[in-house]
């Protein structure tokens, strides 16, 4: 079955999937707009080459105190 084209999203070109971002929790996918760039970008991940820094921008505040906030290393939770 073909989906049909989201009309709030419009690049005319091909799309190609490289990673998967997070899964656990947002689901944030990377994306290339060609095949020798994807290749590149996929081998990085696999060798362990890319470094991921994470950035949020609220409108709002946090209701709770500690809400938001996250120090030190982010390690890997029991679902992945």
């Amino acid at each position: 079955q073909q989906q049909q084209p989201n009309p709030s999203f419009s690049y005319p070109h091909r799309l190609y999937g490289v990673h998967r971002l997070d899964r656990v929790t947002s689901g944030i996918l990377l994306l290339a707009k060609d095949s020798a760039s994807a290749s590149m970008l996929m081998n990085k991940f696999k060798q362990k080459e890319i470094t991921k820094f994470y950035m949020a921008i609220s409108g709002k505040r946090p209701r709770k105190k500690k809400q938001g906030w996250v120090k030190g290393i982010m390690t890997k939770g029991r679902r992945g």
